[in-house]
């Protein structure tokens, strides 16, 4: 993406920039490694139970927990790691002189990220 458009302006100030988007890259990294945990979650204690050989002997209900808010966690992470991303890129155009028209920009860039991430997960 740095190398997109072919002007040193874009790559000296991307290049800084880059950093905020790490914030972003890892929430939705651990959102992918965490969907099975979210959408299989409440069946891992039936499954060991079943593993076990003692799936006869207790009933699916008592040892199935209600798990429906861990589905919250990929939109909260994905969030989480956006509003960290547009935090750091705030603090890091001070400290590096972004252009305003830049930051706007890069702060497009991450909005659109995490709401493709946000549609996909």
């Amino acid at each position: 993406a740095s190398g997109f458009p072919v002007s040193p302006f874009w790559k000296k100030y991307f290049t800084v920039s880059g950093y905020a988007y790490l914030f972003v890259a890892f929430a939705c990294f651990l959102n992918v490694y965490l969907h099975e945990l979210v959408n299989n979650g409440p069946n891992i204690l039936p499954w060991i139970v079943d593993l076990i050989g003692l799936g006869s002997m207790v009933p699916q209900e008592w040892i199935t927990p209600n798990l429906g808010t861990l589905k919250a966690l990929n939109p909260i992470m994905t969030l989480g790691g956006a509003v960290a991303a547009l935090f750091l890129l705030g603090r890091m155009s001070k400290q590096y002189d972004i252009p305003p028209s830049v930051r706007r920009g890069q702060y497009l860039i991450i909005s659109a990220i995490s709401f493709v991430f946000l549609v996909i997960l």
